[in-house]
């Protein structure tokens, strides 16, 4: 593989359907950078430096810090480190990196879905974008540390479907990974019956929900980490918050229930 020239353009998984997730799904799946499936592509950009004369990175000084592993999703993915602005993160910085997934075919309504690898992935300023929707906002940031395959939302598209993820943050000191695997799209029969938004403080996040060693908080806000104080996260979500427990008007199953349908863990964002 030569680095250089593929760094820049690189095709990575992207499903059109949860059942084809589902079949193909496995939370680890190690291998020798094996054969992939894709129904659409994923890109990165950089920002060029004309004063960069690095071996094999011509102006593009962040190809640098683009690295590729086995793991995640079918056994690849790519990852690269957090900046904020002092770290040359700016949007006229050296260093930002921003990886699109498109696809390539239109869809109507969708479910969108992120798979986030169980290591290489730290962040919790990871911000999705999502293009090709008549969607106001666009904008959903995930904990990255989450792991596995996590929805960002349902969109009407009217558009080419896109998801966008940058190495920009605000809190990026170079020293936390953000990952770029695989995203998927389940076409929907149409707009989702209900959406549900629950806000509140540490009660109705659920902190006291919870048994002896935090084994109901979800895993991701429940951080600790002895060399690195800045990136401990105590931010606790528990499964058991009482927005979760909810049910809505002629359902039998729990709020928290139906958003873990057909997906590992449900949907935390927002959660």
């Amino acid at each position: 593989m030569s680095l250089p020239t593929r760094l820049a353009s690189e095709t990575r998984e992207v499903r059109t359907a949860l059942e084809a997730v589902a079949r193909r799904y496995n939370p680890v799946r190690w291998s020798s950078c094996g054969k992939s499936y894709s129904s659409g592509t994923l890109k990165f950009a950089f920002n060029a430096n004309p004063a960069t004369t690095g071996p094999g990175l011509g102006p593009y000084e962040a190809k640098g810090d683009l690295h590729q592993v086995g793991g995640g999703y079918q056994g690849h993915y790519w990852y690269s480190h957090t900046r904020d602005d002092p770290h040359l993160g700016s949007a006229g910085g050296a260093m930002p990196i921003k990886g699109t997934w498109t696809l390539n075919q239109n869809l109507d309504w969708a479910r969108v879905l992120v798979y986030l690898p169980d290591t290489g992935a730290q962040t919790r300023q990871a911000t999705y974008t999502v293009g090709g929707s008549d969607s106001t906002s666009l904008n959903r940031v995930v904990l990255e540390r989450a792991g596995g395959w996590v929805s960002i939302g349902s969109f009407h598209f009217t558009g080419t479907p896109t998801v966008s993820l940058s190495n920009s943050t605000l809190d990026g000191t170079g020293d936390e990974d953000v990952a770029w695997d695989a995203v998927a799209f389940q076409p929907l029969t149409g707009k989702p019956a209900n959406s549900i938004v629950a806000m509140g403080d540490s009660y109705a996040s659920g902190e006291v929900a919870n048994a002896p060693g935090g084994t109901d908080f979800f895993p991701e806000t429940d951080h600790m980490d002895n060399v690195n104080s800045q990136s401990i996260d105590k931010c606790h979500r528990s499964k058991l918050a009482w927005s979760r427990q909810a049910t809505l008007p002629g359902s039998s199953m729990s709020i928290g229930a139906l958003a873990g349908q057909g997906l590992r863990g449900g949907s935390r964002q927002g959660q």
